[in-house]
């Protein structure tokens, strides 16, 4: 399922890499699909990951 993540994709390892080389902290969607998962880049470790409710 490319929704789930085990934190080793390339763009969640993109934002790790960025945050850590920039100082700089990435604010990235949780995603609209799948419930209550949080899809990539948003598993990120250095990301503040938002989400929204309706």
């Amino acid at each position: 399922d490319p929704s789930r993540t085990d934190g080793l994709d390339p763009l969640t390892l993109a934002v790790d890499t960025l945050s850590a080389e920039h100082d700089t902290l990435f604010v990235i969607a949780a995603g609209n699909n799948n419930g209550g998962l949080i899809g990539t880049p948003g598993t990120a470790e250095s990301a503040l990951t938002v989400g929204a409710v309706d």
